[in-house]
């Protein structure tokens, strides 16, 4: 999959994965299917969630977004943080 569709972006500090994975979605055209059970779990923690990076976050999340034409960008990235909010329970 990924010599087809690419590595990780490393211009993004903090935001590779997201880039990575709409990368997969919209260009490679990645099926996605629910699984009712955890496949992995991850502690918080990290760049992502530290306060003090918070703007670079949101920065880079709309990098991200308008490079890939999400319009508009701010409404995306709200949508994003409002679902990983509702699913950290």
């Amino acid at each position: 999959m990924m010599m087809r569709c690419g590595f990780y972006d490393e211009s993004y500090k903090i935001a590779a994965d997201t880039n990575l994975l709409v990368n997969y979605l919209y260009n490679c055209h990645l099926k996605v299917a629910y699984l009712p059970e955890f496949v992995t779990r991850m502690r918080m923690g990290g760049m992502s969630t530290d306060s003090a990076k918070r703007k670079k976050v949101w920065d880079e999340d709309i990098r991200v977004y308008s490079g890939y034409g999400f319009k508009p960008v701010t409404l995306t990235k709200l949508m994003k943080m409002a679902w990983n909010f509702s699913y950290r329970g």
